[in-house]
């Protein structure tokens, strides 16, 4: 884990979006989770078993992360009655990212699926607790 916690350090370095403290990305590594994703892209050319997506997830986003050039994808969250409540396309790049917006989402399990253009994907669950009353 340390090892992709470092990679994407790199990448976000490379990119120019890292200006942040180490004491600020320690805070937002403190407030996230990783989404689980299991299954398998099909991505021609890469027998590597690591995953070319991370998913993220803190109070108010999903934050995908494209670790490879991977073409079009179509990801998907469905709520825990099996009803879509997000829906997209992206033609995902090598250090690209994709921030979903969670915080109007209600209380409840929900599943994360990306899926490319070869029938393959990845699924993950993720849960949305109890939201602190505004004052």
């Amino acid at each position: 884990m340390k090892r992709f916690y470092l990679i994407m350090v790199c990448i976000l370095f490379a990119a120019g979006a890292l200006y942040p403290p180490a004491s600020a990305l320690a805070k937002i590594l403190e407030t996230t989770h990783q989404v689980d994703m299991k299954g398998r892209l099909k991505k021609p050319g890469t027998k590597s078993d690591a995953q070319p997506v991370a998913v993220f997830q803190s109070e108010h986003n999903l934050q995908v992360f494209f670790l490879d050039a991977l073409g079009n994808l179509e990801i998907e969250a469905r709520d825990g009655e099996n009803q879509p409540v997000y829906r997209t396309t992206v033609n995902a790049t090598a250090g690209g990212q994709l921030n979903i917006n969670i915080s109007k989402w209600k209380q409840g399990e929900y599943t994360l699926t990306i899926a490319d253009e070869e029938d393959g994907y990845l699924e993950g669950q993720f849960s949305i607790n109890s939201k602190p009353e505004c004052l």
